[in-house]
C-alpha cells in the first residue's frame, strides 16, 4: 500500500478544503438574524469534521512512522490509516455540503469536487469496512 497517497489526501484532496470551506461558510453566513455558526446543529458539524482530521491525521502519522522504521505493526497501521483517512474524508465532505445547505453540491461550487475526489479515495484499494478487517485480524491475532 502506498502510504503517502493516503496522507496526501488528508491533507490536499478533500479533508482540509472542506473543513475550511465549512467553517469559513459558518462564519460568515447569516440566517434569521444571526450567524449560522452560533446555532449549534451547524456548528457541531464543523466539530466533527474537525475531529475526523485529526483522528485520521494521528492514525497516518502513526502509518508513517511504523513504516520508515519497518516496524511490525506497518500494515496494521496503513490499513487503519487508510480506513480512517478515506472515510473521514467522505464523511468531512458530505457534512460541508449540510454546513452551505446544499450549495456545495453544486457544479458551480468547489465541495462537489471534493467530494467525489474522496468517494474515490474510499473505494481506491478497498473500502474502510476492508481494512478494518484487517486491523481486527491483526489485533486479535497477537
Amino acid at each position: 500500500m502506498e502510504l503517502g497517497l493516503y496522507t496526501d489526501s488528508v491533507k490536499h484532496l478533500s479533508f482540509e478544503g472542506a473543513l475550511d470551506l465549512a467553517a469559513e461558510h459558518t462564519k460568515t453566513r447569516q440566517q434569521f438574524g444571526r450567524v449560522i455558526g452560533t446555532y449549534q446543529g451547524v456548528s457541531h458539524r464543523v466539530a466533527n469534521i474537525y475531529v475526523a482530521l485529526q483522528l485520521s491525521r494521528s492514525l497516518a502519522y502513526w502509518a508513517a512512522w511504523a513504516v520508515s522504521e519497518g516496524d511490525a505493526q506497518q500494515d496494521t497501521a496503513v490499513a487503519a490509516a487508510k480506513s480512517a483517512a478515506s472515510e473521514a474524508a467522505v464523511f468531512a465532505c458530505e457534512n460541508a455540503i449540510q454546513v452551505h445547505g446544499g450549495i456545495g453540491f453544486t457544479w458551480e461550487h468547489v465541495l462537489q469536487r471534493f467530494y467525489k475526489r474522496a468517494q474515490w479515495l474510499e473505494a481506491f484499494e478497498g473500502y474502510g469496512r476492508e481494512h478494518r478487517a484487517a486491523v481486527a485480524d491483526a489485533v486479535l491475532a497477537s
